[in-house]
């Protein structure tokens, strides 16, 4: 395994670039941002075929690439980029993450590196030759440590359309953790953050301001009682596990809700308060675009 330059070895930083771009089974989302005025400039939203996008971890994700090659064209158009390195969050289950505990580590990074490889190796024994590792020590002790594994080949299947339209993929990531970005304040410091998609459920324990627990799984939108269920266990999992109260529950809708059934029924369901994670700049945005860009303005300085 090798850490590749355009994952960021810390998963909380941040690339000042001008063009933002989030991929979904459902659709595609950009934001043009200028950085020395400090604002968004753009953004679109723009819905795609099903079939465009099949997230996989170790199969193909993009069955006609030529498909997400037209709606990239068009919404880097409308956001009138002018810049060709670009960011991009590709959907959560195009990777595999896991929180590893250790007692201790190496100080000096090549040891600490072989030590978290052969972690992960342990966990995951059937990783292909081209599985990349990028990891995070977490600020905790004992230490933990946050990896993610992603295979090659995925990543130049989104790399590559974005190639033939003359763009560099500069920076690569998935939007749960972009929303880790935006739950910096106080409120946030002990909660559990829920990022619901299309095709998956991603649940994030956060205590005393540091990821705590990090799961990701297959999900349904018309599953959402399972989901409370899911959320009410994970809640009794952490407060057991680290003695901490889970105060609140940050939540990212990315599913279609026009009607709010689906945020008051988990509102019904759950024994803690549910408040929507959000960013400034989500105020210059069409409502309707928001809960689809969010992850996207994690991605802002």
């Amino acid at each position: 395994m090798r850490i590749p330059d355009r994952w960021l070895g810390y998963f909380r930083e941040t690339p000042r670039l001008q063009g933002h771009f989030l991929l979904s089974p459902r659709a595609l989302a950009g934001v043009h941002y200028r950085r020395k005025e400090n604002k968004i400039a753009g953004a679109a939203v723009l819905p795609l075929l099903p079939g465009t996008i099949v997230p996989s971890f170790d199969k193909p994700n993009l069955p006609d690439p030529a498909l997400l090659e037209a709606k990239i064209k068009e919404a880097a158009a409308r956001l009138r980029l002018s810049e060709k390195t670009v960011s991009c969050l590709i959907p959560d289950p195009c990777v595999r993450a896991v929180l590893l505990p250790f007692d201790s580590l190496p100080a000096a990074e090549k040891e600490r590196e072989k030590v978290v490889r052969w972690r992960i190796q342990k966990q995951m024994p059937l990783l292909a030759e081209d599985a990349r590792l990028v990891y995070e020590v977490l600020n905790t002790s004992p230490p933990k440590v946050f990896a993610v594994v992603v295979k090659e080949s995925v990543i130049r299947e989104y790399e590559t359309v974005f190639e033939r339209l003359h763009y560099r993929v500069g920076y690569l990531g998935i939007p749960s953790l972009s929303l880790l970005n935006l739950a910096g304040r106080e409120e946030f410091r002990n909660s559990l953050l829920v990022n619901i998609e299309e095709d998956s459920l991603c649940l994030m324990g956060l205590v005393e301001g540091e990821l705590s627990l990090f799961r990701l799984k297959p999900f349904a939108p018309r599953r959402i009682p399972e989901a409370a269920k899911e959320i009410e266990n994970t809640i009794r999992f952490i407060e057991d596990r680290e003695k901490k109260q889970v105060r609140v529950l940050g939540l990212r809708l990315g599913v279609p809700d026009p009607a709010g059934a689906v945020r008051e029924s988990l509102r019904a369901a759950l024994s803690i308060p549910v408040i929507e994670i959000a960013h400034p700049a989500a105020a210059g945005l069409d409502a309707a675009d928001v809960p689809m860009a969010l992850p996207l303005l994690g991605q802002l300085p």
